[in-house]
């Protein structure tokens, strides 16, 4: 817990009655405050229940005492609902004769997810001399923020309540739901799975949808649908995968801030994905560029289906070995997996030569 995040008279209070509240229960023991925004703190408790050893920690996000604040908070708890079940998407805990059930604050209790933010993770990386990240890991994180928008899209209040892998609906059309706060401070690295898809690379999540909107696409003028929006933003991302920079620089699609023009098939499509087409990343994997490229198209209409994007990236997980690539020691399972797991765990990383 850093002790700057604890200066202001009202998190001190905050903090304590979290102690408190937590303290007349023995399977409960509050470890401190982890996180504090405009609108809200993150308190981390340790749970400790024969009944569920699978539990051993959880988030508890409250709200500011504020109306925007509160409004926000309840927001989130609104979409999250909707989201129950999905992989990729952070999740409520349910906890029986919680102690905070007597406390009239706004506040909710989330799943705990240790492996810090995507930021934070592309921070490490360039802090021990990574210079960039396979392009195997690359298509992992891909898949995995494309999943959350799965999710997303279609809504797991059509489906039972057991987690589920988010695929697109073929006869349903997509939500009208924007995430509208989508960047690397708000995607958190969970766990490895024994899976093909986070094997090597860890479960990427997304979280914090206070911000987040239902409107009809004809409410949003030129900006599209939410699934092209979302679209857009998870473009952003992985640029900022590729070039190793934890705050995108990508600028509003219009013509004023200069898309690059590029020919993908037979269609020219303008995109904002520029950076990424600069010679210094020569090593992206072509198919890789292109569909980043086409989430950042310009024109709305330009940008890939979630069925065709799920399609292409799970394929490409599935078959791209290290062999696909000219350096097939950068590419190899072990050097995937190692350099995840030293980013995430350990000081130093070894590179393969």
């Amino acid at each position: 817990m850093d002790p700057e995040l604890l200066l202001d008279p009202e998190t001190k209070a905050e903090s304590t009655a979290f102690k408190d509240f937590f303290s007349t229960d023995s399977r409960f023991q509050y470890e401190g405050l982890v996180g504090r925004g405009g609108f809200g703190t993150a308190h981390s408790v340790k749970y400790v229940d024969p009944k569920r050893p699978g539990l051993t920690r959880f988030l508890v996000k409250k709200s500011l005492n504020r109306e925007d604040a509160e409004e926000m908070l309840d927001n989130e708890v609104l979409f999250l609902k909707k989201f129950k079940g999905a992989m990729h998407i952070v999740q409520f805990v349910d906890i029986k004769d919680n102690p905070l059930d007597k406390w009239e604050a706004r506040w909710m209790v989330l799943e705990w997810i240790s492996n810090g933010t995507l930021s934070q993770f592309i921070g490490k990386a360039k802090k021990v001399g990574l210079s960039r990240l396979p392009n195997r890991t690359l298509w992992r994180f891909f898949l995995c923020l494309i999943r959350a928008l799965n999710g997303i899209a279609w809504p797991s209040d059509h489906r039972d309540s057991e987690t589920y892998l988010e695929t697109p609906l073929k006869n349903e059309p997509p939500s009208d739901i924007e995430h509208g706060d989508m960047h690397g401070g708000n995607v958190l690295l969970a766990d490895f799975i024994p899976d093909g898809e986070h094997l090597f690379t860890p479960l990427l999540k997304v979280i914090d949808f206070g911000l987040s909107t239902e409107f009809p696409p004809e409410m949003m003028h030129s900006a599209g649908t939410a699934v092209e929006r979302n679209l857009f933003d998870v473009g952003k991302l992985m640029v900022c995968l590729v070039t190793m920079e934890r705050r995108s620089d990508v600028r509003h699609p219009t013509l004023r801030n200069n898309p690059l023009t590029t020919t993908i098939g037979k269609t020219q499509v303008q995109t904002m994905a520029n950076k990424i087409f600069e010679a210094q990343y020569e090593w992206l994997d072509p198919d890789l560029r292109t569909l980043i490229a086409l989430c950042l198209a310009m024109e709305t209409q330009n940008r890939p289906s979630l069925h065709n994007l799920t399609h292409w990236l799970a394929k490409s997980v599935e078959v791209r070995d290290a062999k696909w690539y000219k350096d097939v020691a950068m590419e190899s399972d072990e050097t995937v997996n190692t350099l995840c797991r030293d980013i995430l765990f350990n000081a130093e990383v070894t590179v393969p030569n």
